[in-house]
């Protein structure tokens, strides 16, 4: 019977110690509620006594309680379920959280980044332009006639020639260059260390070669767009400071007022912004 008691203590203990080292693994994995798990870690730590104090009487007396030995090796073989199962279930919620950030990042028809992400990117390039003194060039992309192309091939089609655009002008753009779709049909590309020269060159390399590419193909026929192009160049040394955010808005505001010129100029051009 002693040898029968000191074995459960030790299986006891051993489920105990796991317990306690997927409660730490969690509490290195998870952002938030790390007080909660340490309150459990502590908890199952001070349990350890428990099992401690039982193992070492009945190692030299060979005296122990029947009931307790039972009950501390359910307790223990319960503690390490529920602590796997925690463990599961952060799991599992860290892989939707990566999911859904991934989601909040890509927009899910052409695989750009989304509206918010773009946003995101144009003040993290404004932020290091103030440090670095380079200029920062946003391109507002709409396509001509967009709807026409709906209205006559369908949706699935548009669709086509939305992620064919993307497709060609992702060949077009250097690898530090971030292109998101903002509308629609509407897509805006940012173009770090570039100012207004540079920026009308790549926007005139992208609408020549979208021109000439197919983007999509339906029943029959081959289907080729054409793009109006708005620019905005960020100069730091021009402005004083302020509010990224806020800074952020005047310049897509800016481009996309460039692009509404090209498209009442004709459409299938590039603009600069202008006062």
């Amino acid at each position: 019977m002693r040898h029968w008691g000191i074995a459960l203590y030790l299986v006891s203990l051993v489920m105990q110690f796991t317990s306690i080292v997927l409660a730490l693994y969690l509490f290195s994995k998870v952002r938030t509620y790390k007080l909660a798990y340490a309150c459990l870690i502590l908890a199952l730590s001070l349990m350890m006594f428990e099992r401690v104090d039982p193992l070492i009487e009945c190692c030299v007396f060979g005296a122990f309680n029947t009931p307790h030995v039972v009950i501390s090796s359910i307790v223990s073989i319960l503690l390490l379920v529920g602590t796997l199962g925690i463990k599961n279930i952060i799991q599992l919620s860290e892989k939707q959280r990566e999911k859904l950030e991934k989601i909040s990042k890509t927009d899910y028809l052409t695989g750009v980044a989304s509206r918010l992400e773009v946003h995101e990117r144009i003040e993290q390039e404004f932020q290091r332009s103030f440090r670095t003194g380079h200029p920062v060039s946003l391109l507002m992309i709409d396509i001509d006639h967009f709807k026409h192309v709906n209205d006559t091939y369908g949706h699935p089609v548009g669709d086509q020639v939305l992620r064919g655009l993307t497709d060609i002008c992702r060949i077009n753009l250097r690898d530090i260059d971030v292109m998101g779709r903002v509308g629609g049909e509407e897509f805006l590309v940012v173009l770090p260390e570039t100012d207004a020269e540079g920026a009308f060159d790549v926007a005139e390399r992208l609408r020549l070669n979208v021109a000439k590419h197919v983007c999509a193909k339906a029943v029959g026929c081959e289907i080729k767009i054409q793009i109006s192009i708005g620019i905005s160049t960020f100069y730091p040394q021009l402005v004083s400071g302020g509010n990224l955010h806020q800074l952020m808005k005047e310049y897509v505001g800016r481009s996309d007022e460039a692009m509404y010129q090209a498209k009442q100029a004709g459409r299938n051009q590039t603009q600069l912004w202008h006062e």
